[in-house]
């Protein structure tokens, strides 16, 4: 039972980077507008909507670890989660306002299903489930943070898309990889 709903949970967040990649090669961002005169392109508009999203979901997610988790490295996660995601989200406001780029305020709707079914556990089953979801969720962050590098064409946008890179998706990445190790989920 475990294994097949961390197998759902992943799936669901490949799905959702599967979208995004999508969406930044088809040059129309999630509104089907296309490209404007301005500097920015596709990719760099859904990356500020897809980190905003998801900053959200880091946000909440962190909240039910706090509240659910029984490790206290797992606890600990979700404390630095609330923080560091509330960093991001402030700073990908401050770029899509500057870009006048509309972004969402909570998390898409898969990420929302993510959230429901994580609630459905507590104690041990919530800190594997959890810290699963938070390494395959880190791990297409850090792949979306290169891709808007790759082909991103707003400087502004990829200087975020590099902080956020360097600064939370890949130190979360290697600590969610840890904690998930450390607590032998089986």
């Amino acid at each position: 039972m475990r294994i097949r709903w961390l197998a759902t949970a992943v799936a669901l967040l490949l799905v959702g980077s599967a979208t995004f990649a999508a969406v930044a090669a088809s040059g129309h961002d999630r509104d089907g507008a296309r490209e404007s005169e301005t500097d920015l392109n596709a990719m760099d508009r859904e990356f500020l909507k897809s980190a905003a999203a998801g900053s959200q979901f880091e946000i909440m997610g962190g909240h039910k670890a706090v509240h659910r988790a029984s490790s206290a490295k797992v606890i600990q996660f979700g404390h630095r989660m609330i923080k560091d995601h509330s960093l991001e989200y402030q700073k990908v406001l401050t770029e899509a306002h500057h870009e006048h780029v509309s972004v969402p305020h909570e998390p898409d709707p898969e990420q929302k299903k993510t959230l429901q079914v994580m609630a459905m556990f507590t104690g041990r089953q919530f800190d594997c489930a959890y810290m699963a979801i938070e390494y395959t969720d880190h791990t297409a962050d850090v792949a979306e943070a290169e891709l808007e590098l790759a082909e991103g064409r707003d400087g502004s946008v990829q200087q975020l898309a590099r902080w956020v890179l360097n600064n939370i998706y890949k130190p979360h990445l290697a600590l969610a990889s840890d904690i998930l190790l450390s607590l032998n989920c089986s």
